[in-house]
């Protein structure tokens, strides 16, 4: 319990968790994943969706298409662009539900990381960590998702899974660091996103209490402070 509190708090204050935000950006971000974002940038949110499996701690990723207009091929967390009005939490559940079918009431939104400013489509994005009730049942949108995984956590601090790749673009090339899992490469803004997740993972020492546990997946009571 004394974890979770501590999580929430942690989460209260976001440059607590955003250390590592400009180390995993390719050769020519130079800063700019940790803003400040332009004054014309849209707000975004993605959901963080802790589940407890069988095998262990995980979270869902989701594959684009390749014909999506934009991040197409990449792997991201289920979100999009907020709607007038609306909280960052509220958008990346509504989002969640709306690409990957899962139902809102498993899920317990405990924070915000650090944002990330996606200067490629200029969005000032907001992840949102939060924990799932159960093991979701997923029914992907087709039209905005091509397939979905679990990433395990501990795949995070996996030496031997790290990597770096090139990419042409702008009619420059360079290179970005990326998470390999399986045939996926993890890169760019969920790569950060991923990266400030495992520093909070190992400032609060999470692994050894949720292994125990301490805390049920299936007991949102358990998270409620």
């Amino acid at each position: 319990m004394d974890r979770w509190k501590q999580l929430r708090e942690n989460l209260a204050v976001p440059e607590r968790c955003g250390r590592r935000q400009t180390l995993n950006s390719h050769e020519l971000d130079y800063g700019r994943h940790a803003g400040p974002p332009p004054c014309d940038a849209r707000r975004a949110a993605v959901l963080v969706l802790l589940t407890n499996l069988p095998q262990g701690w995980h979270v869902p990723l989701m594959v684009r298409p390749t014909h999506a207009s934009t991040h197409a091929g990449q792997v991201s967390f289920p979100g999009g662009r907020l709607e007038a009005g609306e909280t960052p939490e509220d958008g990346a559940i509504r989002e969640a539900v709306e690409e990957l079918g899962i139902e809102p009431d498993q899920v317990d939104v405990l924070g915000q990381l650090a944002p990330v400013y996606i200067y490629a489509s200029n969005h000032d994005m907001l992840p949102c960590l939060a924990i799932s009730s159960g093991v979701p049942s997923f029914r992907p949108n087709s039209q905005e998702v091509a397939r979905v995984f679990w990433l395990p956590i501990a795949a995070l601090f996996d030496t031997t899974l790290r990597g770096s790749h090139e990419i042409r673009r702008w009619g420059a090339s360079f290179r970005t660091p990326h998470l390999q899992w399986e045939s996926e490469r993890i890169w760019g803004a969920t790569r950060i996103v991923l990266d400030q997740l495992a520093d909070l993972w190992q400032t609060l020492a999470l692994g050894d209490e949720m292994a125990s546990g301490i805390l049920s997946a299936t007991t949102n009571e358990s998270v409620r402070m």
